[in-house]
């Protein structure tokens, strides 16, 4: 049997954990939709709509995008690769206000840093 140098250990170790951070990531970015449970009529879907044009509709605590991955630095593991995937507020909020939402109050995460950190206690 052949022997492995420490060099290609690690050098073979290092390339399977990209492969597997790549794949993670498109799997993150390209996620397969939920299944709401049933099917919408479209007359249904109408009477949605004129129920949301009548009432206001609020949702209490939104997270409409990473925008607390913006600017986050020393960040390790699967929140250094939400980082690395950018933030998408605009695509959510423009859902919100085709969806008839009236109004959201966005809800700050603030020990996402703290939490993928690297080498801190």
């Amino acid at each position: 049997m052949p022997s492995i140098s420490r060099r290609q250990l690690v050098l073979g170790s290092s390339v399977a954990l990209l492969g597997a951070v790549g794949v993670g990531a498109y799997f993150v970015k390209h996620p397969m939709p939920a299944p709401i449970g049933f099917d919408v009529t479209p007359e249904e879907l109408g009477q949605a709509r004129v129920l949301l044009a009548r009432h206001m509709s609020v949702d209490a605590h939104a997270h409409p995008g990473r925008t607390f991955v913006d600017g986050a630095q020393n960040l390790s593991g699967l929140v250094w690769v939400y980082a690395k995937l950018g933030t998408f507020e605009e695509r959510t909020i423009a859902d919100m206000h085709s969806g008839g939402l009236t109004a959201a109050s966005f809800a700050a995460v603030a020990d996402f840093q703290v939490l993928g950190t690297e080498g801190r206690a």
